[in-house]
């Protein structure tokens, strides 16, 4: 998800356990130039609304009940999976 957007490369990142390097601990959605440049556009005009956030406010705000996160104009909010 970038922006609310679904943004599917069909490539995914494995994340493996350093000490059994044969474990897959987790897998992220892998991106591409397409969602890369997306993300940047989206990051730059979510940049003011989260700069004006008061820090008492922004960390009131849960990711899970769809309130602004900068993680989620970023697109980085729950795209992995454990």
């Amino acid at each position: 998800m970038i922006g609310g957007r679904s943004m599917e490369s069909g490539k995914w990142i494995e994340s493996i356990n350093p000490s059994h390097r044969r474990q897959i601990v987790g897998r992220a959605a892998g991106g591409n130039g397409r969602s890369g440049q997306t993300g940047v556009l989206v990051a730059k005009d979510a940049f003011p609304q989260w700069r004006d956030t008061p820090a008492a406010e922004a960390r009131r705000t849960p990711l899970s009940r769809g309130g602004y996160h900068a993680t989620q104009a970023l697109g980085t909010g729950g795209v992995g999976s454990v």
